[in-house]
């Protein structure tokens, strides 16, 4: 089942998406960033701002999205390329 992308898909972001070598190597970071993005996320919300960063929030979780779709198929190129070279 395919789902819907948190952002609009764009001629650009295709390109970017082309890139083998961009995906591979964020396939490679993915964990690294995820883990930035929440500290982020948690260390920008607190008690005072609770109810105006959201869109911040929001804001995040996107690029997220788009990192992991970057990330999947680089996954899926780093491991056809082990397949290939298994003899």
């Amino acid at each position: 089942m395919a789902t819907k992308l948190s952002v609009p898909e764009t001629v650009g972001m295709k390109e970017l998406l082309e890139d083998s070598s961009l995906c591979k190597s964020i396939a490679r970071i993915k964990d690294g960033i995820k883990n930035i993005i929440c500290q982020v996320q948690l260390d920008i919300a607190n008690e005072d701002n609770r109810d105006t960063v959201g869109p911040t929030i929001v804001a995040l979780k996107n690029f997220q999205d788009i990192l992991l779709l970057f990330a999947a198929k680089g996954g899926v190129l780093i491991a056809n390329e082990k397949e290939n070279k298994t003899p």
